[in-house]
C-alpha cells in the first residue's frame, strides 16, 4: 500500500451479495453477469422502503387527531355534567346576594356610548334595575352597576321654581281669563285693521311704482329711437365728409396743375417780352424749326 492512498474497509452488499475487491476510491464492483438483476433488486427494495415510510407517516397523521378529538369530547362531556353542589354554587353566584340589594345604586346610567351614531352621548337609563338573569350586578340597559350613580338625581331648585311660576300663571289666567281674553281679542282686531290698512297702502304704492316704471320704460324707448336716428345721421354725415374730402383732394390737384401752368406761361411771357432772343432765329433762317404752341 502506497503512502498517499487511504485504505477503506470492505462493504457488505445490501442484498447479501459478497463484495468484490474495491477500487482505489472504495466503490463496490459487482460481477458482470448479475449486474442487471442486482440493480433491479435494489430499485425494488428502495420502493418498498418508501412505501413503508409513507404508510407509517399517514397512519400517524390519521390516528393522532382522532385520539385528540375523542379526548376533547370526553372532556366536554365531563364539563357538561357538573356536580350538583357545583350547580347550586354557580346559580348562587349568577344572582346577586340577598343582602347586597340595598347596596346597589339607584341613579341613572352614566355610561358613554361608543356607537358611531350616538358617540359621546350617555345612556338613557334613568334608574338602575337589577337584571337577575345575568351574573353580577347588571342593569336591564346592559351596563354594570359601577356605571350608575349611587342615588337618583333630585329635582333641582330651578325646576321647582319653574313649576311654582307655572302654577301662579295658571291661577292668574283663571282669575283674569275673561278680561285678558277680551283685551286680547281687541288687540287682535286692532292689529288686523292696521294690517289691512298697511296692505291697502302697500297696494297703492305698488300701483304707483308700476306706473312710474312704465313711464320710465316709455322714456327709455323714446331715447333708444332717438339714438338710432342720431346714429343714422352720423353715418350720413360721415359719408358726406368722405365725399367732400375727395373733392378737396381733386381741387388741390387741379390747383397744383394751375400753378405749373402759370409758371410755364410766365416763362413764355418773358420770352415774348425780350424780342432780342427771337432775332437770331430769323437771321439764321431757322424759322421752320421753331415749334408753334397751339394750345
Amino acid at each position: 500500500m502506497s503512502s498517499g492512498s487511504i485504505w477503506e474497509p470492505p462493504r457488505s452488499s445490501p442484498l447479501g451479495l459478497d463484495p468484490e475487491p474495491t477500487s482505489s476510491r472504495g466503490r463496490v464492483v459487482l460481477s458482470g453477469g448479475g449486474m442487471a438483476d442486482d440493480l433491479h433488486l435494489m430499485e425494488l427494495s428502495a420502493e418498498v422502503v418508501l412505501l413503508v415510510t409513507f404508510f407509517s407517516i399517514f397512519r400517524a397523521f390519521v390516528t393522532v387527531p382522532f385520539v385528540v378529538k375523542m379526548s376533547d369530547c370526553s372532556a366536554r362531556r365531563s364539563s357538561k355534567m357538573p356536580h350538583p353542589n357545583d350547580l347550586h354554587r354557580s346559580t348562587q353566584s349568577a344572582s346577586a346576594p340577598p343582602g347586597d340589594a340595598a347596596q346597589l345604586p339607584q341613579g341613572q346610567c352614566r355610561y358613554i356610548l361608543t356607537i358611531p351614531e350616538l358617540k359621546g352621548h350617555r345612556c338613557g337609563c334613568m334608574g338602575f334595575h337589577h337584571n337577575t338573569s345575568l351574573p353580577g350586578a347588571t342593569c336591564y340597559c346592559g351596563h354594570f352597576s359601577c356605571f350608575h350613580s349611587s342615588t337618583s338625581l333630585k329635582t333641582s331648585e330651578d325646576i321647582t321654581a319653574l313649576k311654582k311660576r307655572v302654577r301662579e300663571l295658571e291661577a292668574q289666567l283663571q282669575q283674569k281669563g275673561s278680561y285678558q281674553l277680551e283685551n286680547l281679542v281687541g288687540r287682535i282686531s286692532d292689529l288686523e285693521e292696521t294690517v289691512e290698512g298697511n296692505q291697502e297702502e302697500a297696494a297703492n304704492q305698488l300701483k304707483a311704482s308700476y306706473q312710474n316704471s312704465s313711464a320710465a320704460w316709455q322714456v327709455i324707448e323714446a331715447l333708444q329711437e332717438r339714438i338710432k336716428s342720431l346714429e343714422n345721421y352720423c353715418q350720413l354725415y360721415c359719408e358726406q365728409m368722405i365725399a367732400t374730402r375727395k373733392e378737396v383732394k381733386e381741387l388741390y390737384n387741379r390747383q397744383l396743375e394751375m400753378m405749373d401752368g402759370e409758371e410755364s406761361l410766365e416763362e413764355r411771357i418773358k420770352t415774348l417780352e425780350n424780342p432780342g432772343n427771337l432775332l437770331p432765329l430769323f437771321q439764321t433762317g431757322q424759322i421752320g424749326s421753331v415749334t408753334m404752341d397751339t394750345r
